[in-house]
């Protein structure tokens, strides 16, 4: 079966705060999960929130290694270190890249598909793409609360780039 969905880029339809999920023998939640990774497949990308396919709940996927893909249900970020700019693009948001103030350690919780709660540390640029994520459940884009990125400041010296 094809569950394979278009990817939303109308903001006003992802301006909106995800409500939890229960996880225990859930059928919406099995089918938003081969949703998105068939989407992320597809699209060849590294995640993907419910959100972006049309569901309004606190779910995403995201890819670690060639294979990798895991699955976040009701996530929450705890204890978060190393603040730093992250250069990021969304699937929402196409060809347009933005500069976000992100943590680049943190730790997290939250549910498996299978209901079990789990936790880890989160560094780099898998910090970041969780952080991105969160953002999108909770109703907000990159453009919301990131400075996007043009020709002009990728051109501009480090002191002009510093007074933007």
């Amino acid at each position: 079966m094809d569950y394979k969905k278009e990817i939303i880029t109308d903001p006003e339809k992802l301006g909106e705060w995800s409500v939890e999920i229960a996880t225990k023998e859930n059928k919406l939640l099995q089918e938003i999960v081969l949703s998105l990774k068939q989407t992320m497949r597809a699209n060849n990308l590294h995640s993907l929130t419910a959100p972006q396919i049309g569901y309004n709940k606190r779910v995403f996927c995201m890819k670690f290694g060639k294979d990798d893909y895991r699955t976040f249900v009701n996530p929450i970020v705890e204890n978060n270190t190393a603040f730093q700019f992250s250069r990021e693009t969304c699937t929402s948001i196409p060809d347009k890249t933005f500069i976000i103030p992100r943590f680049g350690n943190i730790k997290v919780y939250y549910t498996t598909p299978l209901g079990k709660v789990e936790s880890c540390k989160l560094a780099g640029m898998s910090a970041f793409v969780f952080q991105h994520c969160i953002d999108h459940l909770n109703g907000m884009l990159v453009s919301d609360i990131g400075l996007e990125i043009d020709e002009l400041f990728d051109n501009a010296t480090d002191e002009e780039r510093a007074e933007v």
